[in-house]
């Protein structure tokens, strides 16, 4: 009989009953910004608690800020309660990165709770992800926090802080 090693990992994540949810993570960080679009040309951030109307088109931009290259990450921001999509399908996007001359891709997948984005690679430094939410139901809402982990190695892992949205 061999011995042979069996190697393990475990982790452990939860979310606390605070009143507002902080950003954690340390190599790997996301923020989220939402602002409401008034025309093609014109849009202005939604602060915490900023007023919406139904019908309004908000754009939900996701940073991600990567101290070094990673590859195989995941991405998820849970959708606010009184919120569509905009955009109906899921397929593959492309962003043109002009300051790198570089062009990068990932897989964006809408579901019930959220919105997943399937990142092969992820280059070091700050990118921006953004995609957009038609505001449906009067109330106020809560944005769980996005987060982002590495599909391989979920120890790696960063998380924004909490918004919350108010619909008129």
């Amino acid at each position: 009989s061999k011995e042979t090693p069996v190697y393990l990992g475990a982790a452990v994540r939860y979310f606390s009953l605070e009143d507002k949810l902080t950003a954690s993570g340390s190599d790997l960080m996301v923020s989220r910004s939402i602002k409401r679009i008034i025309n093609d040309k014109k849009s202005v951030p939604v602060l915490d608690g900023g007023a919406l109307v139904s019908g309004d088109i908000i754009e939900v931009n996701l940073t991600l800020e990567s101290k070094n290259a990673y590859q195989y990450l995941i991405l998820r921001d849970p959708k606010p309660a009184g919120c569509e999509p905009y955009h109906l399908s899921s397929g593959y996007r492309f962003e043109e990165r002009k300051e790198e001359n570089a062009l990068y891709g990932y897989y964006s997948e809408l579901a019930d709770k959220e919105t997943r984005f399937f990142l092969s690679a992820l280059p070091k430094g700050i990118h921006t992800l953004t995609y957009k939410l038609r505001v449906e139901r009067p109330g106020t809402y809560t944005a769980l926090p996005a987060e982002i982990t590495a599909m391989y190695a979920p120890l790696l892992h960063g998380n924004s802080d909490e918004n919350i949205l108010e619909i008129q």
